[in-house]
């Protein structure tokens, strides 16, 4: 159902689960993207303050949302969902807790991140990479990567490893797990010795 109000429009519907309330089709054969705009007015001028784009096709845009502000691209969302921010950073602001950390509540609650590895086996593997100079496969790159080991209930330990590069080769200098392990200047196959 389709009504205006004294501040808008209003749409209501009893569609059930997974039924599209609203469906946006664009049956021209040559457009690839459909957009939702919202514009506001100042003064009697007009500014286009937020902008959705979806893609389809064939080519890497295809199953693609983009998200934008003042149209400048702010995020997309690719349908292998990698989220992406093409033009700045991630800035998180969360009032965090002043409690002293005795706990792994403790420890989720003082945490503005959290990357969740979903694979319950032992050996997954979740981290974050540092990549510059518009290589991200190769070279100038960094990292910490946290492995999880005897996944069983009251078995479980986690270990970090930091990785570094010189000369386009991979790097793990240190290692921590009940105590620190520095690596000698060598590759990742490198013994440690412990501190």
């Amino acid at each position: 159902k389709f009504e205006t109000t004294s501040t808008g429009i209003k749409l209501e519907s009893t569609a059930g689960s997974y039924t599209p309330s609203i469906l946006l089709k664009n049956t021209n054969a040559g457009a690839y993207a459909g957009d939702i705009i919202w514009e506001s007015y100042y003064n009697s001028t007009s500014y286009q303050t937020a902008k959705i784009r979806g893609s389809g096709g064939s080519d890497e845009n295809d199953g693609r949302l983009e998200l934008y502000s003042r149209n400048t691209l702010g995020l997309w969302l690719d349908k292998d969902q990698n989220v992406k921010i093409p033009n700045g950073g991630l800035e998180i602001t969360f009032s965090g807790p002043t409690t002293t950390i005795d706990s792994f509540a403790d420890l989720k609650a003082a945490s503005a991140l959290t990357i969740f590895s979903s694979n319950d086996t032992d050996g997954s593997q979740a981290g974050i990479m540092f990549a510059g100079a518009d290589h991200d496969e190769d070279g100038c790159n960094a990292g910490i990567v946290a492995r999880h080991d005897n996944v069983t209930e009251n078995s479980e330990s986690t270990t970090l490893d930091f990785y570094t590069t010189v000369s386009e080769t991979l790097y793990n200098p240190l290692h921590i797990d009940d105590g620190i392990r520095i690596g000698p200047t060598g590759p990742v196959s490198s013994e440690l010795f412990t501190v």
